[in-house]
């Protein structure tokens, strides 16, 4: 049995007898392609043998009754079906692309939403009083059954059974650029030519505008028929969906950005294979030679293919020393004696035969998955839909090889077949695929389960939606930026004209890490990865200034700690802050001045060119983004995957490498305090410095490294630019999280590991133990990191904290490396403190901060409110973001007072709105698939698994700025609008001086 299956088998059983919380989930379902509701209904038996109740409006009652399943049948009504369809029906209806869609949509409305709207079923379940906790449905052809949510008020979950379609995109405010994102009916590769993107583009527009009118539009008609008028537009409606679960997955589809409430969980059909009829198990145990499968789905009869292209197949076949096993709706007079006709096949089973060589098949979404299970190589003959870029895909994999159906001949078969049965590269290709696709954290069912339950716990999920799907289309794209720019620039270019006319006119692996920026606010956040790989059998040779106190099996330390100097550690005084982060740009320049330094002082130490010298072997590289790239070389040098490490909220120069989407729009700079809801000036703002960054970080970090590692690798050496070497980067694993940060779109080698440095509390040294448990009233912790020295504040800003913390009853621990005089009874001092243990004391009640990123994380995973005086760097945003939260209060440092620190701690205090939304913002915070350390380990050695696993990579990342951003399309369709429109300008002067002229002509006589 398969790993895969039983993993899903097992969980389904632990999952049914588990103690949990019982739903009642409606799911409005009425298609009728079984190839549709075969993903839908697996997902509805997963949810009932989990003990929620389900109540299921569809066409496909179940014909024995299962436990927690209610159906309700409507099936009289759809009764217009596309399924068992004529070869004839699907081109005439299907083909090309656009009549395709219309066809659908229509289908949708008229068959669909007017049909079971008719219902009187259906009519009652719209007028019940009965309560459900989710409202299901299919993203397809239709959403007229959303305004379910909105009536009862609850969360709405969208399944797709299909590749990503354009119109689920904007409900979600998910990233869908067609310079890189192919149409989910074409069968372009992601690497488009300008042609292929210009096709690609018209129809993301005609997809999206072409649904809102002749589908949601009309759709919400009706539904304002039964739901009343004071009904909210459909697309207002599913704007607030909660999750979406895809039938794809990046194995076998594109590699794309999802924002966090959308799931790929292809494979979720997929069931136990059961026994195969008697006679079928026979004739495949007999099959020495090999079988081949034919099979058109559950769509398409393929005894409705014109005669020659039946007699093409039977010609092929009967040259072919392999069994062909032919799904086929009727009898033919004469077949070879290799070839058996079925009416049905058990496919999925049958393509787990080991005699089972090739599917020849539609395309279908569910017969490639099934064969990319089973590891099958395939040829495709896509009909319509989804099946060409389905096809594409495998094809792309090295693992099938496409016919046209228009082209169809004998030869062109049994040449496809003997390829792909004599060139074992794609029997290779499939088996890699079919690894790939298997190789999950959780199995698409306990995937789906886990999402659809969250949502429910967390009313709806509202913090996993991003805000893009809240901006008009010109804020998304910073129409109104760009007009601003261009209104700013037109302005500056006519005041410099006038000035001018006035003048003139996971096997074990060896790995080397190399951390040597001597901030322990970041190392913390890298050790953990390292020493969980050591516990895994790897081998880590790990460079930087950290090196362990207590040696570590299979941790090797290349100690810089006496190059680097003194640790930044309570380093850095208030007014070395002050004077160096007075702007962003500013600490900016900082920070990349200091790494650059420490990258020259790493390189002149001997021990890192001996490394460079080195002929080693090593198996992947792991290093830090922060502001300097000037050791991914190695990576170069070494030919292995490149692993980063993002310590804190992705920095502007993170994302090109991978091609992870930034839209200043609503993506906030690092360093900036803003949200993602910001208005039209700090939009600008944030947009100068995303621009000023990337550029900054190119000249005055990359270039610089770059020289400076050709000193030490050699000016002869065909290394590429540091920015290149960048792009080849497999991994970035960034600690970051949803529920503390921006929900943003990451692409699928982007991973969130926020919270990876906590672990279980320690005991706490015996005098600290007795100070907390004995504070009955409540203790306050302040403390401003491992990085600044809080005694270096100025005495008057520590007066007047002292004089504040006198005026309330709470024992105030104060992190503070000096001492102080007079102080108050209620508050201790201590140089150290093991802040994530003290945190997470129950008599903790507020954690005043500078806002780093690890006491952050540490206040929010243990539910304390939070007072916070940013300082610099990403500190700003963090404390924003807490506070757009409602889990904490900001103080600017130059508005420190007594009062306002007073007030501020009195508000916390007694305001239970913040220790409830902490509390809440812990729960989600932890709530997650896999812990932080397990999910980074996972995907570090699923890259050292795939070999650097390329298939994660977007194909956004082999475009050039203008191709990413469709500006060579706008410009076409500019010129093109230009060209129209200066022709018809001429026609009409033309037309009105031909008027004219006639006019004078009749005039004179």
């Amino acid at each position: 049995m398969k790993l895969f299956l039983v993993l899903a088998f097992i969980t389904t059983g632990i999952l049914s007898i588990a103690s949990c919380e019982s739903y009642n989930i409606l799911a409005i379902v009425p298609i009728r392609t079984r190839s549709h509701f075969m993903v839908i209904e697996a997902v509805l038996k997963g949810l009932a043998d989990k003990g929620h109740n389900l109540t299921v409006v569809n066409v496909n009652p179940q014909k024995t009754p299962i436990k927690n399943y209610h159906d309700i049948d409507v099936s009289q009504h759809p009764k217009h079906i596309v399924s068992n369809t004529t070869v004839d029906f699907i081109i005439s209806n299907m083909r090309p692309i656009h009549k395709g869609l219309l066809f659908i949509w229509d289908f949708g409305f008229e068959k669909m939403c007017k049909n079971v709207f008719k219902d009187q079923q259906f009519q009652n379940l719209i007028n019940t009083t009965q309560k459900f906790d989710l409202v299901l449905t299919e993203i397809f052809a239709y959403d007229c059954f959303a305004p379910f949510a909105y009536k009862l008020n609850v969360p709405l979950v969208s399944i797709v059974t299909s590749t990503a379609l354009q119109w689920m995109n904007p409900r979600v405010g998910n990233p869908d650029n067609p310079s890189y994102i192919v149409n989910y009916a074409s069968a372009f590769s992601p690497q488009m030519t300008f042609l292929e993107r210009l096709v690609n583009f018209y129809f993301l527009i005609f997809a999206k505008i072409g649904y809102h009118f002749l589908s949601d539009n009309r759709g919400y008609e009706i539904a304002k028929q039964y739901f009343g008028d004071d009904l909210p537009h459909l697309s207002e409606i599913y704007q607030n969906t909660s999750l979406i679960l895809v039938n794809s997955h990046f194995s076998i589809n594109q590699a794309r950005p999802f924002v966090p409430n959308v799931k790929e969980i292809a494979g979720i059909h997929l069931k136990e294979p059961k026994p195969l009829p008697e006679d079928m198990q026979i004739l495949l145990d007999n099959a020495h030679n090999g079988v081949i499968i034919i099979s058109f789905g559950s769509i398409v009869r393929m005894s409705s293919f014109p005669e020659n292209v039946k007699f093409a197949f039977i010609k092929a076949f009967s040259s072919l020393n392999q069994l062909v096993v032919w799904k086929y709706e009727e009898e033919l007079l004469t077949i070879p004696p290799n070839v058996v006709l079925r009416k049905w096949i058990p496919q999925f089973d049958i393509l787990g035969h080991k005699n089972v060589k090739l599917l020849i098949t539609h395309g279908g979404q569910s017969s490639c998955i099934e064969s990319v299970y089973h590891g099958v190589p395939v040829i495709g003959i896509p009909m319509f839909a989804d099946q060409p870029g389905n096809v594409m895909n495998l094809v792309n994999r090295g693992m099938a090889i496409h016919i046209d159906y228009f082209n169809i001949t004998a030869e062109s078969i049994l040449h496809a077949i003997q390829t792909i049965l004599n060139d074992k590269s794609f029997e290779e290709n499939a088996r890699k695929v079919s690894e790939i696709f298997k190789d999950r954290e959780r199995t698409p069912m306990e995937t789906a389960i886990y999402w659809i339950e969250y949502v429910i716990r967390y009313k709806g999920a509202p913090h996993l939606q991003t805000s893009a799907n809240q901006l008009s289309v010109f804020q998304l794209y910073l129409l109104d930026i760009f007009a601003f720019l261009i209104l700013m620039l037109a302005t500056i270019v006519l005041v410099c004209f006038g000035f001018l006319v006035c003048l003139t006119f996971s096997d074990a692996a060896n790995i080397l890490a190399m951390i040597p920026f001597k901030g322990k606010s970041h190392f913390i956040v890298i050790q953990p990865l390292l020493e969980g790989l050591t516990g895994r059998g790897h081998n880590v040779t790990v460079v930087g200034p950290y090196p362990r106190d207590v040696p570590l099996h299979n941790y090797h330390d290349i100690d810089l700690s006496t190059e680097m100097g003194p640790q930044l550690l309570n380093r850095l005084r208030i007014d070395e802050i002050n004077s160096n982060f007075r702007s962003p740009t500013q600490g900016y320049h900082w920070i990349w001045d200091i790494c650059r330094s420490m990258c020259e002082i790493a390189y002149n130490s001997s021990k890192v060119q001996n490394l460079v010298k080195s002929e080693e072997k090593y198996d992947l590289l792991i290093t830090e983004i922060f502001a300097s790239d000037c050791f991914i070389p190695f990576a170069h040098k070494l030919r292995v995957p490149l692993v980063s490490i993002a310590t804190f909220y992705p920095v502007s120069w993170l994302n090109p490498r991978v091609s992870n989407p930034d839209n200043p729009s609503y993506i906030a700079n690092y360093a900036l305090p803003f949200t993602d809801k910001m208005t039209f000036f700090e939009r600008i703002l944030n947009s100068i410095a995303f621009v000023y960054a990337r550029l900054g970080y190119y000249y005055l970090s990359d270039s610089p490294s770059y020289e400076m590692a050709k000193t030490y690798f050699g000016s002869d050496s065909d290394m590429p630019q540091i920015s290149e070497i960048a792009k080849e980067t497999s991994l970035i694993l960034v600690n970051n999280h949803h529920s503390i940060s921006q929900v943003r779109p990451l692409v699928p080698n982007v991973i969130e590991i926020g919270g990876i440095h906590l672990r279980a509390p320690h005991p706490l040294p015996l005098d600290l133990q007795k100070l907390l448990d004995g504070s009955e009233k409540g203790v306050i912790v302040f403390s401003f990191g491992s990085v600044v020295r809080t005694a270096s504040l100025p005495p008057a800003i520590i007066d007047e904290f002292i004089k504040a913390f006198a005026k309330i009853k709470l024992t105030v621990l104060w992190k503070f490396e000096g001492t102080i005089e007079n102080l108050p009874p209620n508050v201790v001092t201590r140089e150290w403190i093991p802040q994530c243990d003290v945190v997470a004391h129950p008599n903790v009640k507020l954690l005043i901060t500078h806002g780093g990123l690890a006491s952050t994380i540490e206040a929010v995973s243990n539910g304390v409110p939070i007072i916070g005086i940013p300082m610099f760097g990403d500190q700003p945003g963090n404390i924003q973001r807490i506070v757009e939260k409602g889990a904490g209060l900001k103080i600017d440092y130059s508005e420190i007072n007594t009062d306002k620190v007073y007030r501020s701690i009195q508000q916390l205090l007694l305001n239970p709105k913040y220790k409830t939304n902490a509390k809440k913002l812990s729960r989600i915070f932890k709530d997650r698939e896999l812990p932080p350390l397990e999910t980074a380990i996972y995907w570090t050695e699923y890259v050292l698994r795939h070999g650097g696993a390329h298939h994660l990579k977007s194909g956004a990342q082999h475009l050039s700025w203008i191709e990413l951003h469709c500006l060579d399309v706008l410009a076409f369709i500019l010129l093109g609008f230009a060209t129209v429109l200066v022709v018809a300008i001429k026609l009409f002067a033309s037309l009105v001086k031909l008027i004219k002229k006639n006019h004078n002509f009749f005039s004179s006589h």
